[in-house]
């Protein structure tokens, strides 16, 4: 609200469009979705303004997931094939491939199994091509949930297992590149601790000097 505020005295179109898309997500995440709504739509219309291709898009995903959570499907359906659309159009691989996702779960919803299937396939086939783990474990997921919800068990176990592993591969890179962190820390706290003893013992030694000198006069 702070942010937007400031956006808003200086007339920063970009800042404030900015500024509610977060808090429309923070509004999002407790639930709060005809909030939410609202925030979005003010910060859709804004980006609209800006030709800001990119978070037009990503508003359109955010403003799907809404109506996909309170299973106002059709909604769901044209904010993600509106994003879907543009992410193509600026050829960005991970919007699309999220769309998909996001289309597939519409489908879901709908009891449309195939198409769900099709389009979950085709999303993880993208994220495999750019490497995006984080969304291929999404993906396998939301497979397992599918093939499990419709009694395809041997399926489900393939995609529940492949889950667990990028799941577990991504949790080991995450430790690891924490446990980097904190050895950088460390080993920069040291080496400032190291130069304010040696600058420390410098000016001990100096100020020997000047009692040393002064004794001599």
């Amino acid at each position: 609200q702070i942010s937007l505020k400031i956006s808003s005295e200086i007339n920063d179109t970009n800042a404030i469009a900015n500024a509610l898309i977060n808090i429309g997500v923070i509004y999002q995440e407790i639930d709060s979705n005809d909030i939410a709504l609202e925030y979005h739509y003010r910060a859709l219309k804004l980006k609209r303004i800006l030709n800001d291709k990119i978070n037009v898009a990503n508003t359109l995903s955010n403003i799907g997931l809404i109506y996909l959570n309170i299973k106002q499907v059709e909604q769901a359906f044209d904010n993600f094939s509106q994003a879907l659309e543009i992410y193509q159009e600026i050829k960005n691989n991970y919007g699309i491939s999220l769309s998909l996702l996001n289309i597939g779960s519409v489908y879901v919803e709908q009891k449309r199994i195939k198409k769900a299937k099709s389009s979950f396939f085709e999303a993880l086939e993208i994220a495999k091509e750019i490497e995006a783990k984080p969304l291929i474990k999404n993906i396998y997921y939301h497979l397992f949930i599918l093939f499990q919800d419709n009694k395809i068990y041997k399926e489900a176990l393939d995609y529940r297992i492949l889950y667990s592993q990028v799941k577990d591969s991504l949790y080991t890179t995450e430790i690891h590149k924490q446990i980097a962190e904190l050895q950088t820390k460390y080993e920069t706290e040291k080496k400032e601790n190291e130069i304010n003893n040696l600058t420390k013992e410098k000016e001990i030694r100096g100020l020997k000097i000047s009692q040393q000198e002064s004794k001599i006069v």
